[in-house]
């Protein structure tokens, strides 16, 4: 192969890294955010914002939008994802006058977080950081439900799916940082066309984020006038695309995409649907 276009996940993509910069393959990760996925690698590429952006968009919101100066986190303490987007967002959060009352860990696999949420109860934050993918975020949504816990919970792009709106009710009200609206009308034939071709199938964010990386290959290539793998390297940072989640052009320097911001959307969950709140710079 040439290219390869992915991968979604931080870990996989800082994983595999070094075999695509030994082999001199170019990648494009869709939405892994942690800042060593393209450092010091020649070989690796992203359409995302990054998660010391996507951090300073979540301490943001929290304070400035939301008007909230207490936040307490849980999030899966192995995961490179998770703690790169606590960290930023605690980093921010903190500079704007923010306490975090409560800060709690669990491990993937995980089923019961009845310990770490009660602990969040008695701290009584007004907001609940949740640095995690949607699974967790739904199984911890009806758990501090039923401990009586209300508030709304903030989670990153990794929890923005259709699927949440399964659990309509526990998830009502709370909030997640995307790099695309879920609900912007300029997707709909989009979401259509993938619907009829995946027999119904929700899109995801990666459905987004592939597609985006995909027109940037092809203006690679295109730029390149060759599938030489180098030629597609050297051509990613002189293309510029309109995707879904907004212009791209690639850093030379950093292999970054340059000038992303990010959505924060609410999760109207008795309608089943999102709630455009707003854009906010991530650089």
């Amino acid at each position: 192969v040439s290219v390869v276009i992915g991968t979604y996940g931080s870990g996989c993509a800082i994983a595999a890294g070094d075999l695509f910069a030994s082999a001199k393959l170019p990648a494009i990760g869709t939405s892994c955010t942690n800042p060593q996925v393209t450092l010091g690698n020649d070989y690796y590429f992203r359409v995302c914002f990054l998660d010391p952006q996507q951090g300073k968009i979540a301490g943001s919101f929290v304070y400035d939008n939301l008007g909230f100066d207490k936040a307490a986190i849980l999030y899966d303490v192995n995961d490179d994802y998770a703690l790169g987007l606590k960290d930023n967002f605690v980093k921010v959060f903190e500079s704007k006058g923010g306490t975090i009352v409560a800060e709690e860990g669990y491990t993937a696999g995980d089923t019961d977080f009845t310990a770490q949420l009660t602990k969040i109860k008695e701290a009584q934050p007004q907001i609940i950081f949740t640095p995690i993918f949607y699974q967790d975020f739904i199984m911890i949504h009806k758990q501090a439900r039923t401990l009586g816990i209300e508030v709304p919970m903030l989670g990153g792009d990794g929890c923005a799916s259709e699927v949440l709106f399964d659990a309509a009710d526990a998830v009502d009200g709370s909030y997640v940082i995307n790099h695309v609206s879920l609900v912007d009308p300029a997707g709909d034939a989009f979401r259509k066309e993938y619907a009829e071709k995946y027999n119904g199938a929700k899109m995801e964010l990666n459905g987004y984020m592939a597609h985006d990386a995909f027109l940037l290959w092809c203006a690679a290539v295109e730029k390149a006038g060759s599938d030489d793998p180098q030629a597609i390297a050297d051509a990613y940072s002189q293309v510029e695309v309109e995707g879904m989640a907004g212009k791209i052009k690639i850093s030379a320097e950093d292999h970054n995409p340059v000038g992303k911001s990010g959505c924060v959307e609410r999760i109207d969950g008795k309608n089943k649907t999102y709630v455009f709140e707003t854009y906010i710079a991530a650089d």
